[in-house]
């Protein structure tokens, strides 16, 4: 197992931000980049055998549902985006890619984090290391 490294792009959270007490990160949006998707992964979601999975953008994102005729919004759900990169470095979404690792609405949180990283990934995370954007 391994230490997923997850870089800060966004601000951190405000002190008074009461939308994100369910969450164990520290920031609002994280970048991870030049994760080796599993063979399987790309087969499904019919991704070039020679394209790498450049970039995952995760953020704290929004669901909403109406239950009994009452809007309910929750504010602390885990948002992916995903950027694949070419042989000649072009970048592009997949957005079936994205739908499904969406389509569940997790928790922004760690724990969510590495379960989803670990369905696509070749290489195993356990833990996950904040850094600062520089």
């Amino acid at each position: 197992m391994k230490n997923l490294k997850i870089i800060k792009m966004g601000c951190n959270f405000w002190k008074d931000d009461e939308t994100v007490k369910e969450s164990d990160f520290t920031n609002y949006r994280y970048y991870i980049h030049n994760i080796q998707l599993k063979d399987e992964i790309k087969e499904k979601y019919n991704i070039n055998k020679s394209w790498k999975l450049r970039t995952i953008e995760i953020m704290r994102s929004y669901k909403q549902e109406v239950k009994k005729n009452k809007l309910i919004v929750d504010k602390c759900v885990l948002g992916i985006n995903i950027y694949l990169e070419d042989e000649k470095g072009y970048q592009y979404g997949n957005i079936k890619f994205e739908r499904d690792l969406n389509k569940d609405h997790f928790k922004y949180t760690k724990t969510n984090l590495l379960y989803i990283i670990n369905k696509i990934s070749k290489i195993q995370y356990n833990t996950i290391e904040e850094l600062e954007n520089k």
